[in-house]
């Protein structure tokens, strides 16, 4: 968590403040609840914070500097109390949306002396996609196709189950993707998103959907089976091969099992999209950082695929994983994360946390 990083890279000691026990120490082990300062009354949260400053009368003295990363609605009952007493009370976020919020707390967790890594600048993409997560759900591609609350335009991020980040609980981003970068096409993203997923009990079209042309490859290699037709063009008007049907099933499969989570960006298609900037700076941050930082695993079917682009970069991606990374693509991305949906802010929808749990490192 980047709070916690920041704490315990500055401050003297610190505190969790909760809104069902105060303030704790960091190493205090609780039973999970689920309640918010938010959803208090004002009596009900004034109680809260004279218990917080009942906590912090032995720790905190006259002349002492309080840093607090806390919203407004848990730090209102707290400020003005700390500063009456002789205590220096600083806000740095105050005023900030949740993805700038992100920004400046990996920003800040590095010291002045060093540049921003590309561990630093890859865990705070990750943190922008909680965001998304807790704002538009993780849904498997077998589930997605065919939502209605699904954007005509956007990007999306694919993210295996079974693919831990580095050894963490958290799953890592497999594939990025958009759709309509060429002026004038009419494609969206669900429609993009129905390609590769392909239709369920039948199959898929692996001609229409470079990621099932990859996964299919890679599946072939595994298994040593031989399907001289996989990736060959048809003649006009002709059917595909008999003995691809199976296989396209299999590709099928293990598609539906794979977690997306999309933004939606509504601009026109052509060279200068912003779509199209997500998309190959996303997949040249995570290429170049995924080697070092999040390598895939033994058994990522990728390590078989026909495509080295694949095999270095640990995405089912072949264009843009040697491209370099713009220094200012986690503060754009973030601006985009923190525009409001259906009137829902980004900071209320992400009160859930870290979402992008991993199936992989449970086994």
């Amino acid at each position: 968590m980047k709070a916690r990083a920041y704490a315990e890279s500055r401050a003297a000691g610190w505190f969790i403040l909760s809104a069902e026990h105060g303030a704790l120490e960091p190493d205090t082990v609780i039973e999970p609840y689920d309640r918010t300062l938010n959803e208090m009354g004002q009596r009900e949260r004034a109680a809260w914070a004279r218990r917080v400053i009942e906590r912090l009368d032995d720790a905190v003295q006259p002349g002492d500097t309080v840093v607090i990363l806390a919203g407004n609605t848990y730090r209102e009952g707290l400020v003005h109390v700390l500063r009456g007493r002789g205590v220096h009370v600083e806000v740095p976020m105050s005023g900030m949306r949740i993805g700038e919020q992100l920004a400046w707390l990996s920003r800040s967790t590095t010291t002045s002396l060093q540049a921003p890594t590309h561990t630093t600048t890859n865990e705070a993409f990750y943190d922008l996609l909680d965001v998304l997560v807790a704002r538009n759900g993780l849904h498997k591609l077998g589930d997605i196709v065919g939502r209605s609350d699904v954007s005509p335009r956007g990007v999306y991020f694919f993210l295996d189950p079974n693919e831990p980040r580095g050894g963490r609980d958290a799953c890592r981003v497999v594939r990025v993707g958009t759709h309509a970068l060429l002026r004038g096409s009419k494609s969206t993203m669900p429609g993009r998103l129905r390609q590769h997923r392909g239709l369920p009990g039948r199959g898929g079209n692996h001609r229409g959907s470079v990621f099932r042309l990859h996964v299919g490859a890679a599946m072939l290699e595994r298994t040593d089976v031989d399907l001289p037709s996989w990736g060959l063009g048809l003649a006009r008007g002709a059917a595909a091969p008999v003995e691809e049907v199976e296989h396209e099933r299999h590709v099928s499969r293990y598609l539906a099992e794979l977690l997306v989570v999309t933004v939606a960006i509504d601009d026109e298609p052509g060279p200068s999209s912003l779509r199209g900037y997500i998309e190959r700076s996303a997949i040249g941050l995570l290429a170049s950082a995924g080697v070092v930082v999040d390598p895939p695993s033994q058994t990522w079917l990728g390590r078989s695929a026909r495509r080295e682009a694949i095999v270095a970069s640990g995405l089912w991606n072949v264009n843009h994983v040697d491209e370099p990374v713009d220094a200012h693509f986690v503060q754009r991305f973030a601006a985009i994360v923190d525009r409001p949906r259906h009137g829902v802010s980004p900071s209320a929808a992400a009160k859930g946390g870290a979402c992008l749990r991993c199936a992989g490192q449970k086994r």
